[in-house]
């Protein structure tokens, strides 16, 4: 019972981190501006994972490729 839960949760946590960094390549893909309060949100969010990958995946075309390996990553 109690592993369901914790099963869901994770689970649910997971997918969560998934949409925040699909979001911040979204952002950059239509050129949001960063300066809003709900784009620093999700860049601080989930900068922890992206930074570090940054160093191993370049960017290409002004997008952070980063992310979508990060997405990929988690959601695996």
């Amino acid at each position: 019972m109690i592993s369901g839960a914790f099963a869901f949760l994770v689970q649910t946590l997971g997918n969560l981190f998934v949409i925040a960094v699909l979001l911040r390549f979204m952002m950059q893909l239509f050129r949001v501006p960063f300066r809003n309060p709900f784009a620093q949100f999700i860049v601080a969010i989930t900068d922890f994972a992206v930074k570090p990958l940054r160093r191993v995946v370049p960017g290409l075309f002004g997008l952070d490729w980063a992310c979508l390996v990060v997405a990929l990553l988690v959601e695996l």
